[in-house]
């Protein structure tokens, strides 16, 4: 086969589907090396399919290696056997049966190695991007990759089968809206268009122009022999971690897992005692299938160097079984699309330095964090999921994830900290630059001393080190430092950082370097005392750095306790959250723009299950701004909001209700005496009896809304001290003119934004609305009218509502003080004008005293009836 005859990128186009949907998996399982890691991702994807990212009718599995160092092909075998046992079960077969693969789509994601610049893998670390203000949870790259395979990837004519991606990257910009998979494939390979110099780093499939079957597949090949592949772009059809299997191909591999040697690959073969194998998903299972590879070819391609009997056979195996006996094809994504690796670039990763971005997504600098911006002078930062102090000081192309800066913490140019906390008021630090510094939690084994302890450990690493460099390498650094600078510079020597390996020069990297201190024999490790004295060495320092317990960058990380990291990050969101909820509601009515939805935060603290610590903090809020109404109002339209959304938001009930319960009574008669904390307090007290049950939610919701009502009905009446009837207008009432006051006004049209301005809408939302008045036939057409008339008998109230015609008006008179104690319901005739009347005090119903109407009249208008007419002629 001549070279010519091979495909070159852009000669054979990945067919698109016209009507891709989103896909629910039957299955999604996740493999992780160790069970700490197992769990964790277990927390991480309910939580994710709480959010519905994940389709609550897929079946979640998380897996843990058999044994170490597995390899990809051995972890997709065990995966693989695990989801059909389940589907197995779940479908009533008391044995494997491989026909539950026929009407299932499963995705296997796999969670790789360690990853020495975030304890929780490269699948869990955090990016600077979010879908939207309506989206605000922390996104990481498995986020991304679920969002893809499920809008992008799975198309309406995906066939039933397995997908198997690796964690390690995700999609930089896509611009298709499905796939579709050749009918007769038995594999089916993505891959994208990279530059021949980014492909010598990584796998590269060679495929034929024709047939579109993958000919080879190319590990880390010389630019000199990518070239020959390369198209006119000089670009070549580089690996992006996603293949498909399909169906029988998924049956023929369930059914290596009895078989020796690949059943040393299954847990179910390490139970039974077979050998432990470790194999690779695309240089033992797919280099197999590929057709332009010789045996001799396939037994000496390992890209791991290790050849032993029981590796021989297992490649023999899959030779046997899968060469000239499957069809390996592979789709080339569109020219844009690209695959970003999540590496050593990580930290400092963002909209400006990445080859190409997405449209679905919103790249932010500052990722839901609290930071003073005036304070930010720098270049080039990323912050996510931090709390910066104002008087903290911050270099140029600085990345905080997952911290708390204090005031006297000042960072150096390209310094980079995670998960770390410097608040402490006496802690004073200066972070040299060019470098990274992370906190992990290691795990501890749990009894009941230790059950609840926290044993904290800091790891420095310079941005220009490479931790698997071997010693032996001139390009060997420490903290950016040469072996013989850092050497003479703090006095450490080879069998201080490598006892274990004195005589065996070729295994020492920095991986291994027992550079951190754990413990000493008095304390905790220390970050200042411990790792930063490199930088500025002192000999009490160096002996105490000597003689502490230390541990290697690979001992920490797989002994990192994940579970308790990402609660630790979730904490630190949620409080996060909580602050920007406050300055939100603080800010009702400013005009300040924000990247952030109050209501979105809000649903977010109910689902992570944080809505205990809101309430109190809105508590907390509430009897500190007891005295200010608005803002008084504002939480408890919140805390209606919390209470609704804790019983199911809009799935359990309407929230528009009565809010007179004689239990919650007392607190709506102190606001409205104006005993702002006493009334705080009764609520917050009837809350707790109220809140273990959805229907009991909802009714408390609507009696925060009435607190609301009747907070906004103080506020109101405060314009009261404007309105006033006193004893020297009654001279001015003996002239006629001064009997009647007439009121016209132009109608209002609302040309955007109606109703924004009305509680609890602009509380939650703030409110804009354009206005415009006119006039109709040059007329304004609405008016009322107050008129004094004298009466011949008794004094009463009149009102008019005018029709269009004179025999067209109603006309309502009220001679008792019942008639005006439907005031406050607005569907009762006349409601808004009785209300006028007790709003200025004309009328009185809350009278203490056995006061009748005629009385009030007399006292109030002296002796006088009043008429009210009011009219629209629009």
């Amino acid at each position: 086969m001549s070279i010519e005859s091979l495909i070159v990128g852009d000669q054979i186009p990945l067919a698109l589907s016209d009507n891709a949907r989103h896909l629910n998996w039957t299955v999604i399982v996740v493999t992780a090396p160790d069970q700490e890691s197992v769990y964790a991702f277990y927390i991480v994807l309910r939580q994710r399919q709480r959010y519905g990212l994940i389709d609550k009718s897929t079946v979640i599995l998380t897996v843990n290696d058999p044994q170490d160092k597995l390899g990809s092909g051995g972890a997709t075998l065990n995966a693989l056997l695990v989801a059909t046992e389940f589907l197995s079960a779940k479908t009533g077969y008391s044995l494997i049966n491989t026909n539950v693969l026929h009407s299932a789509h499963i995705l296997i994601l796999h969670t790789g190695r360690i990853f020495p610049y975030d304890a929780c893998h490269r699948s869990l670390a955090t990016l600077p991007v979010r879908f939207g203000p309506n989206h605000p949870w922390l996104l990481t790259n498995l986020d991304l990759l679920l969002h893809d395979f499920n809008n992008l990837i799975a198309s309406s004519h995906l066939p039933y089968g397995v997908w198997v991606s690796s964690t390690d990257a995700f999609f930089l910009s896509l611009t298709f809206q499905g796939i579709q998979i050749p009918f007769d494939s038995d594999i089916h390979a993505l891959a994208t268009l990279e530059d021949v110099q980014y492909a010598t780093e990584h796998g590269v499939y060679i495929v034929d122009k024709e047939t579109n079957n993958v000919r080879n597949i190319l590990y880390r090949a010389s630019i000199q022999e990518l070239n020959k592949y390369s198209n006119d772009n000089q670009k070549v059809p580089t690996i992006c971690s996603i293949v498909y299997f399909s169906v029988n191909l998924a049956e023929k591999l369930i059914n290596f897992h009895t078989t020796p040697p690949l059943d040393g690959c299954t847990y179910e073969g390490i139970d039974s005692g077979s050998q432990p194998n470790q194999l690779s998903l695309y240089f033992d299972f797919l280099l197999a299938a590929c057709i332009d590879v010789t045996f001799n070819q396939y037994l000496s391609s390992h890209h791991q160097n290790q050849r032993n009997d029981l590796t021989i056979q297992s490649k023999t195996f899959l030779w046997n079984h899968l060469n000239g006996k499957t069809k390996f094809t592979c789709g080339i994504l569109p020219h844009s699309c690209h695959f970003q690796y999540i590496d050593s670039r990580w930290p400092y990763l963002n909209d400006n330095n990445i080859h190409s971005q997405r449209d679905d997504i919103q790249w932010l600098p500052i990722q839901h964090s609290i930071i003073d911006k005036t304070q930010i002078k720098s270049q080039n930062l990323s912050i996510i999921n931090s709390i910066m102090n104002d008087e903290c000081h911050l270099g140029k192309n600085v990345t905080i994830h997952n911290s708390i800066v204090g005031n006297h913490v000042t960072l150096g140019d390209n310094c980079c900290i995670k998960s770390v906390d410097f608040s402490k008021e006496d802690l004073h630090l200066t972070l040299p630059c060019d470098v990274i510094i992370q906190r992990i939690i290691l795990l501890l084994q749990k009894t009941n001393e230790t059950s609840n302890n926290r044993l904290d450990v800091y790891t420095i690493i310079g941005i220009h080190d490479n931790v698997d460099c071997l010693f032996t390498n001139d390009n060997f650094t420490i903290l950016n430092m040469s072996w013989d600078k850092f050497k003479e510079q703090t006095g450490i020597d080879v069998w201080d950082l490598w006892p274990d390996l004195q005589n065996d020069s070729e295994r020492r990297t920095l991986a291994n370097a027992h550079l951190y201190p754990v413990l000493h024999l008095d304390s905790m490790s220390s970050l200042n005392e411990d790792l930063l004295w490199f930088f500025n060495p002192t000999n009490q320092l160096r002996q105490r750095w000597k003689y502490s317990w230390r541990l290697s960058l690979n001992d920490i990380l797989t002994r990192a306790d994940h579970y308790k990291e990402i609660v630790f990050r979730e904490n630190l969101f949620h409080k996060i959250a909580q602050q920007k909820i406050l300055n939100l509601i603080f800010l009702h009515g400013s005009k300040q723009r924000t990247n952030d939805s109050y209501l979105a935060l809000l649903k977010q603290t109910i689902i992570d299950e944080h809505s205990k610590d809101m309430l109190d903090t809105f508590d907390r809020a509430c009897l500190t701004n007891y005295n200010k109404l608005q803002i008084l109002s504002c939480l408890f339209s919140a805390i209606a909001n919390t209470l609704a959304e804790m019983a199911g938001g809009d799935r359990a009930g309407l929230r528009s209700g009565p809010y007179l319960n004689r239990e919650w009574k007392y607190a709506l008669l102190m606001f409205e005496e104006g005993k702002y904390v006493l009334g705080i307090q009764h609520l917050i007290k009837q809350r707790q009896l109220w809140i273990d049950r959805p229907d009991l939610l909802i009714r408390a919701a609507r009696h925060y809304d009435g607190a609301t009502q009747t907070l906004i009905k103080q506020g109101v009446l405060t314009c009261r001290s404007k309105c006033s009837v006193n004893d020297s207008d009654i001279l001015s009432l003996s002239q006629p003119k001064y009997r009647q006051v007439t009121v016209e006004c132009p109608v209002r049209l609302d040309l955007s934004g109606g109703w924004t301005d009305t509680p609890p809408i602009c509380y939650e939302h703030g409110g804009n609305v354009l206005n415009v008045a006119i006039t109709i036939n040059g007329q304004r057409p609405i008016g009322a009218r107050a008129s004094l008339v004298e009466s011949t008998s008794t004094p009463s109230v009149t009102f008019i509502l005018k029709g269009e015609h004179k025999k067209d008006d109603k006309i309502y008179d009220l001679h008792s003080l019942t008639q005006f104690s439907d005031y406050n319901q607005p569907q009762c005739p006349c409601a808004l004008l009785k209300t006028c009347c007790i709003f200025t005090r004309i009328i009185d119903i809350d009278t203490m005293q056995a006061v009748t109407l005629v009385e009030q009249l007399k006292k109030k208008l002296f002796g006088y009836s009043l008429i009210l007419e009011v009219w629209s002629n629009v």
